[in-house]
């Protein structure tokens, strides 16, 4: 599996991870667990938007950069249609990669949803701290546990 998806503050703050090389199915299965979560989420009526994380600093998207505009066209035409019909939200993305900053913003731009950038997964907790400070102690526990992990 080449990516990611979990909560890192249940209900309010999603991480998706891309490792390694990624394909089209990559991206269509993990479109469709991102869709699962955020249908959860909204079915326990506790939040009103979900906050993002898009972590590209291990992907590998290979082929898929070879052709920037058409690469961003296959991957929004594999994306649940469920996330592009979901409340908005923010999301940040993690990456150094101008590619990937741009191939990932004009996906993300076709669901309507605000976006920055950033460098490290930190940065995006710090960002994600500033936006809501009633959830630093979640954010700071999920930084602690991650850390432990390695």
């Amino acid at each position: 599996m080449a990516y990611d998806v979990h909560w890192i503050v249940k209900y309010q703050v999603i991480y998706v991870g891309l490792l390694d090389d990624i394909t089209l199915d990559d991206f269509r299965d993990s479109s469709k667990q991102i869709a699962d979560y955020m249908d959860e989420a909204y079915s326990q009526e506790v939040t009103h938007k979900i906050i993002g994380v898009i972590d590209l600093t291990h992907a590998k998207l290979g082929t898929l950069m070879r052709f920037t505009l058409s690469a961003a066209q296959d991957i929004a035409n594999v994306i649940d249609p469920r996330n592009l019909k979901a409340k908005p939200g923010f999301t940040i993305l993690v990456t150094v990669s101008e590619v990937a900053k741009l191939i990932t913003g004009l996906v993300i731009r076709l669901s309507r949803q605000p976006m920055t950038t950033v460098a490290t997964l930190d940065e995006a907790l710090n960002v994600v701290g500033n936006m809501y400070p009633e959830l630093k102690i979640q954010l700071t526990t999920y930084q602690a546990d991650e850390a432990n992990k390695s």
